[in-house]
């Protein structure tokens, strides 16, 4: 008997869930410190194309952050893809306006930051860590 397409269709699917799975306790972790900080989180979809998974919808977060002096900041949470080169899956933390972004990989031992040029924070991925980062992005 033969493989049916949808038999080889399974183990993608359950590694979808899990990534799924894993972004939305990322999302409700973050959106837990943000409320803590008293900063105003917004959740939301982000739609993902992915070879061999396809189109799927991810959890996603906006939180304004009131900065004393000038128009509020903006920290989007956004998952990018399961799929990143040997990673387990990828969601970018980015300020508004400044543009600044850490990327998050997910790895077998929880959530790695890697600022820009590929340069790893070896800072555990804990709440003084966001809070400390987010103000950091947004100045």
């Amino acid at each position: 008997m033969t493989p049916t397409s949808a038999d080889n269709l399974t183990p993608l699917r359950a590694r979808r869930d899990a990534w799924l799975d894993r972004v939305r306790t990322l999302v409700d972790q973050v959106e837990e410190w943000a409320k803590a900080e008293h900063w105003v989180p917004e959740r939301h979809q982000e739609r993902i194309q992915e070879q061999f998974l396809g189109e799927y919808e991810a959890p996603a977060l906006r939180i304004t952050v009131p900065i004393e002096g000038v128009p509020d900041g903006q920290l989007l949470l956004t998952p990018i893809a399961l799929q990143v080169g040997g990673e387990q899956g990828r969601v970018d933390l980015r300020a508004i306006p400044t543009m600044s972004r850490v990327r998050l990989l997910a790895g077998p031992d929880g959530w790695r930051m890697i600022a820009g040029s590929n340069i790893p924070l070896r800072l555990p991925w804990a709440r003084e860590t966001f809070v400390q980062l987010a103000q950091d992005l947004l100045s």
